[in-house]
């Protein structure tokens, strides 16, 4: 695939983004738009890189999965759980990737340097549980399993590196919290209160979570690939 049709799905991806966020109320609009966001992603990522790692096709496509479960949850409870189910792998995909491309650093070093960031996760994470757990009812266990690989794969986007961030490590880490915020503004409107709005907040920081980290990975791969036909 030609590089320069990355800029097309590109385009495609926000462009339907856009339409799925102002147009939630239309039903249609929703279930013709939604299913096709992590495959436009995936398609922009597969023209702009020769060689795409498989672990960020697995997340894309496990998200992509998720995205349609979710659709059908206020039909059935069982399509949140599998939506949940679907975005744990698709946590632990990007948990993965995160690793295998991190710096040559010992992680003593990386979790020294990242204290503070590392504290804040944790501190956040057990301040969302503590309000949701009371209100989940029988979900109590999979809610916690899920929170806990989320608050991990924001962490593991942190410890890619360990001094300074570089561009496509700024937006893997960015990516990777507004995805935290995206799923606690899911889960709050769910168990907690509705949130007004909840779809445009839910999916706007969403889709630009899963661009951010793509478009970082992307850079990552494109600054690996110049090095390696330097040396």
């Amino acid at each position: 695939m030609k590089p320069e049709f990355s800029r097309y799905f590109l385009f495609a991806y926000a462009l339907l983004g856009a339409m799925h966020i102002l147009f939630h109320e239309h039903e249609t609009v929703h279930h013709l738009s939604k299913p096709f966001l992590m495959p436009l992603l995936l398609l922009y990522a597969l023209s702009a890189l020769r060689k795409l790692p498989g672990w960020l096709v697995i997340a894309l496509l496990a998200s992509c999965l998720g995205d349609s479960f979710l659709m059908y949850e206020a039909r059935k409870p069982v399509y949140f759980v599998l939506g949940l189910g679907s975005f744990l792998i698709a946590h632990l995909a990007y948990i993965i990737l995160f690793i295998k491309t991190s710096e040559p650093v010992s992680w003593q070093l990386r979790i020294k340097k990242r204290g503070m960031i590392l504290a804040m996760l944790l501190a956040y994470a057990a301040v969302l549980l503590a309000l949701l757990l009371p209100r989940t009812g029988a979900l109590q266990i999979p809610v916690v399993v899920y929170a806990v690989v989320l608050c991990a794969m924001a962490m593991t986007a942190f410890l890619r590196t360990s001094s300074g961030l570089s561009a496509h490590a700024l937006l893997v880490a960015l990516g990777s919290v507004l995805f935290v915020i995206s799923d606690s503004l899911l889960a709050v409107n769910k168990f907690v209160f509705a949130l007004p709005y909840a779809p445009v907040w839910i999916m706007g920081t969403y889709l630009t979570a899963q661009y951010w980290i793509v478009r970082g990975m992307v850079i990552y791969e494109q600054e690996k690939s110049l090095l390696q036909k330097k040396e």
